[in-house]
């Protein structure tokens, strides 16, 4: 198979033929989706890959934290990272993604766009009191994507993207929080 890009929203097809062809990968995974480090690891194999967009789906289910082996994925050169917040304060992402990024190591990567979401409250507007909501910490949320100093460690472009559905707080006071 001559397969150059894949896009996988929510499974990732772990024995589809030409994977090793794969230069260009969009991965779409919900973050408590058990089989991430079998994707992760067949993800590090796939050899002609270097570009990598990878987005995480949050959840509201309560899970186990689960702690990742290491992985290294060298072979990729740029890499789009998305997440999104939510409003709801019973999303039990952020120790999950905290968990995931510990283990991710991304030695190649020369150019790296991280874009942060927040997700849109008139989802949550039926129950709009301090008790069911939060406010986006988007500082937080970087923290939990590079944990490492040597993480991202040959990164010469970066890009940062935020965005709010606040249209009143689209400044750097609003943003770092």
């Amino acid at each position: 198979p001559q397969l150059q890009r894949l896009d996988a929203e929510y499974y990732f097809p772990l024995s589809l033929q030409g994977l090793s062809n794969v230069s260009d990968l969009f991965l779409t995974l919900r973050i408590d989706d058990p089989k991430i480090p079998e994707i992760l690891s067949q993800v590090a194999k796939m050899k002609n890959m270097t570009y990598l967009a990878f987005e995480l789906a949050n959840t509201f289910e309560s899970n186990d934290i689960v702690v990742f082996e290491r992985v290294v994925i060298p072979q990729v050169r740029q890499l789009r990272i998305t997440t999104t917040l939510h409003f709801h304060e019973e999303d039990f992402s952020p120790a999950l993604k905290r968990s995931l990024f510990s283990s991710l190591f991304f030695p190649g990567v020369e150019k790296l766009a991280v874009e942060v979401n927040g997700s849109d409250y008139s989802d949550y507007e039926k129950c709009w009191t301090n008790q069911c909501t939060r406010d986006y910490y988007f500082n937080k949320e970087l923290n939990r994507i590079f944990r490492h100093v040597d993480q991202f460690p040959n990164v010469e472009l970066f890009h940062l993207r935020i965005f709010t559905p606040l249209g009143d707080h689209h400044d750097s006071d609003g943003y770092s929080e």
